[in-house]
């Protein structure tokens, strides 16, 4: 049973090897995300015109919610000194 297992790890293995090796080269430029432009700076969006957006408004809602907070804070303050 070992035996059989080992055997087929051993082809599983081969397998995999010579399919790498026998795959066309990979031309590097090609997996670099911003060679043409087509890829954010992060990676995370399509196009760096859709990163700025996004994290202009990740930084608008974050400056709403800062807002909302420091206004809580003043109520609780007022309410604690009365």
């Amino acid at each position: 049973m070992k035996t059989k297992l080992i055997i087929t790890i051993n082809a599983i293995l081969f397998a995999v090897a010579w399919s790498a090796l026998a795959s066309p080269a990979i031309d590097p430029n090609r997996l670099e995300p911003c060679i043409n432009g087509q890829v954010s700076a992060s990676g995370l969006y399509p196009t760096q015109a859709e990163e700025d957006a996004a994290l202009a408004e990740a930084k608008r809602q974050t400056a709403g919610l800062q807002e909302k907070v420091s206004a809580a804070q003043r109520l609780i303050n007022l309410s604690a000194v009365q």
